[in-house]
């Protein structure tokens, strides 16, 4: 009856512990599953604080600004690309040298020298998808100067509008950047284009950009110079360019072919007799013209101002194909002049054709060439060769002598009426930023000197030498 007690009670135990197992193992099963819960949980909020962070960075990138240095310059601009700052630098350090420069047995008429022609540091950009800008001060020459300053609103590649200080659109040498020349200097026609003014322009590109335009109204600049402030006189210059390049999007042997024409009218207010050093207006001063070597060979006398109508016309056109390179321009200004009792219109011409051919074969343009092999020491590689030659001319009208004595715009004995270049060029391009150039240029003159000198001022041979470094 004992034993038979005691296994009920044994039994009753086992019951117990094995339903207190059971809610262990419950318990255990409901907490673990619990912390599986928790810990799934946890991976997913840390899964998405690591989305958030990825998303914040990615967003913080696409805000941050990029910054670029390569052969075009040095720029910095936000990653959508409409705020931009972009410096640009242009450093050319010539030589001059002349032959045979004495005049009527007086030696050293011109002189040899070294000079800084240009130090342009640029600073150009955009704010906004609408708004660019450029400010280029001169560092070279005498004096420091401010060259370009100018604000411009880009409504439409065909429709923008610049105001501020920059080349009035005339000459097409003139107004190709000074890093691209063919030669060291520009050529004579140059001399009777006006160069940088105070204005207003609209310009643009049409017909899928093979014809662009502008249209300027300005304060009036002399020929061949800028205009110096103030401008006094209320009267001002229209100017305006269209310039077509119809074969642009098509391949083959004419798609570089540019044709164009250019032109000024407009009207300036001197004072008779007043001399060219105290004129009522500046831009009434008229200037002197200067030989591809940079020598003056013509200058009214300085009695003598602009009074009335003045304007220019200028046809013009370039070609290149592949290595093969032509320019030719033509230019006539025509300007109403007073000195003293004596007033009257003067037509004065000028043109110019340069050809070039690059050795090494790059394709040549109007912005310059650009070595395929950069030059390399001790390695493959020598850049561009080009060579080029170039005549031109100008002639100015023989009505600036006529009068007697002093009434006469200019003096015969002293100013050459016709001057006529004749130059060859070499280029190396080292690379996209550095060009060694050598040219040889003689000027053939009319007049300029008196009977006793022969009557004609004696040729100008010049060898001018540059470093150009560009970026």
């Amino acid at each position: 009856m004992l034993q038979k007690k005691n296994f009920k009670g044994a039994f009753q135990l086992s019951l117990v512990a094995l339903a207190a197992g059971a809610f262990s193992a419950q318990s255990f099963a409901a907490e673990s599953d619990a912390s599986v819960q928790d810990l799934d949980q946890r991976v997913r909020i840390l899964e998405r604080q690591l989305e958030i962070q990825k998303e914040e960075a990615d967003a913080k990138a696409k805000e941050a600004a990029v910054v670029t240095a390569d052969s075009k310059g040095f720029s910095i601009k936000n990653a959508k690309g409409d705020y931009e700052l972009q410096f640009h630098s242009l450093i050319q350090a010539d030589a001059r040298f002349y032959n045979g420069d004495s005049l009527g047995g007086t030696p050293g008429r011109l002189s040899d020298n070294f000079l800084l022609r240009r130090v342009e540091p640029t600073l150009s950009g955009s704010l906004g998808k609408y708004v660019g800008f450029l400010v280029t001060p001169e560092f070279g020459g005498n004096s420091p100067a401010l060259l370009d300053f100018w604000g411009e609103l880009r409504f439409d590649p065909a429709a923008n509008v610049r105001a501020g200080r920059f080349k009035e659109p005339v000459g097409l040498e003139n107004l190709q950047s000074s890093g691209a020349l063919t030669f060291i200097e520009r050529g004579l026609p140059t001399d009777l284009v006006p160069g940088r003014d105070i204005g207003l322009q609209v310009h643009g590109q049409l017909l899928s950009q093979t014809l662009s335009y502008a249209v300027g109204y300005f304060n009036g600049a002399a020929d061949g110079g800028d205009a110096t402030p103030p401008d006094t006189d209320n009267r001002h210059d229209l100017a305006a360019r269209l310039f077509a390049e119809p074969f642009k999007n098509n391949p083959g042997i004419v798609q570089n072919l540019g044709v164009g024409i250019a032109g000024t009218i407009g009207s300036v207010a001197g004072t008779a007799g007043s001399g060219a050093g105290t004129a009522a207006n500046s831009a009434a001063i008229v200037s002197g013209y200067k030989t591809v070597g940079q020598n003056t060979f013509f200058s009214y006398r300085g009695a003598t101002v602009a009074e009335g109508t003045r304007s220019h016309l200028s046809p013009q056109a370039y070609w290149y194909y592949n290595n093969y390179g032509v320019l030719a321009e033509y230019v006539i200004s025509r300007q109403r002049l007073v000195n003293g009792a004596n007033a009257g219109s003067i037509k004065n011409q000028a043109y110019e054709v340069t050809a070039s051919y690059v050795i090494t074969g790059e394709d040549t343009g109007y912005k310059g060439v650009k070595p395929q092999s950069p030059f390399r020491l001790g390695a493959d590689g020598w850049g561009a060769f080009e060579v080029a030659a170039r005549t031109g001319g100008i002639n100015i009208d023989s009505r600036a002598f006529a009068g007697a004595g002093t009434s006469s715009f200019a003096d015969i004995t002293s100013s050459a009426q016709v001057a006529r270049e004749y130059g060859v060029a070499f280029n190396w391009y080292l690379n996209n930023n550095a060009k060694v150039a050598v040219n040889y240029e003689e000027t053939r003159f009319d007049g300029g000197a008196t009977a006793a000198q022969g009557g004609n001022r004696q040729n100008e041979r010049a060898i001018l030498a540059r470093l150009q470094v560009a970026f």
